[in-house]
């Protein structure tokens, strides 16, 4: 879309912007880094074409967020996502990414603050959900509420992954798999992606049911075949399922597994630059929300 509008009109802000978004969702979708030197030519003819035409909007300021984190300019990123949310005070992956900017260069109080404010905005149960939930499980302390959160954000609507996602991480963190297993089995009944059969795959390989994990695996692959981190998965399950390793070594597997899974994966879901590239009736009888009692966090 994005080249077929630039035959049309290089002249204008948007075919730009397109084709910008269409690279860095690309790499956040594959599991890349985002092109930079890429990203920075775009970036320089927006910048150059909004001069003559007027403001950059809120999804350039986005853009240009995500390419700070990329640098790790973390305090520039959150500048350009506060000028997103100004010129659209609902757009939801900003209000995420700042938060995330928020953890690694601010701290938690200054994240949750930014948080209570963002959900004023933000009307959709299942995200004000989320981003609570991120801010409170960087806290172990407040982990049991971020859980909560996230639960609640599954029950307002099964279709947004991001909760289960993130909820399967905290699960593995409490080496509690198989309550992961049960959860995605429910949504997956309703609503499948790669990303969901993949983690499926990783609570698998914990469980020790290897042929499952596979069979998880290459679900995914088949929504998405360049589904990179999937991709690297299997392969290394399958080489070690090859091997046929006397059962010791099967257990250091596993537990190199788990310990990847918590070095990692807690920190690309809770504050890390990998995951800080992102996308877009409010019931409180149906879906609880936490108090904001200062005091209480």
């Amino acid at each position: 879309l994005a080249d077929h509008l630039l035959t049309v009109s290089t002249m204008h802000i948007d075919p730009w912007l397109v084709k910008l978004w269409s690279v860095v969702r690309k790499s956040t979708w594959k599991g890349r880094s985002i092109d930079v030197p890429n990203v920075n030519v775009l970036v320089s003819k927006i910048c150059s074409i909004s001069d003559k035409l007027g403001p950059v909007n809120s999804e350039a300021k986005f853009l240009l967020g995500a390419i700070c984190v990329a640098k790790q300019g973390y305090e520039d990123a959150i500048t350009h996502y506060h000028g997103a949310v100004k010129s659209d005070p609902s757009f939801f992956e900003a209000y995420e990414n700042m938060l995330r900017c928020y953890m690694i260069c601010r701290g938690y109080k200054a994240a949750f603050s930014a948080m209570k404010n963002a959900i004023r905005y933000i009307k959709i149960p299942a995200q004000q959900l989320f981003l609570e939930a991120i801010v409170l499980a960087n806290k172990p302390q407040f982990r049991a509420k971020a859980k909560v959160c996230l639960q609640n954000a599954i029950k307002a609507d099964r279709t947004f992954e991001k909760a289960p996602l993130s909820l399967c991480v905290l699960y593995r963190q409490e080496k509690k798999p198989e309550k992961a297993v049960d959860m995605l089995t429910q949504i997956l009944q309703h609503h499948q992606s790669a990303a969901l059969h993949a983690e499926m795959g990783k609570c698998m390989v914990l469980l020790k049911r290897h042929t499952e994990a596979i069979v998880q695996y290459e679900l995914a692959l088949r929504i998405d075949p360049d589904h990179k981190e999937t991709i690297q998965a299997m392969q290394e399950l399958e080489t070690f399922m090859q091997r046929g390793e006397e059962e010791e070594e099967e257990d250091n597997y596993e537990e190199a597994e788990e310990n990847k899974m918590d070095d990692v994966e807690d920190v690309l879901v809770w504050g890390s630059e990998e995951h800080l590239e992102g996308v877009r009736e409010f019931g409180h009888d149906i879906i609880p929300m936490m108090d904001f009692d200062d005091d209480a966090y």
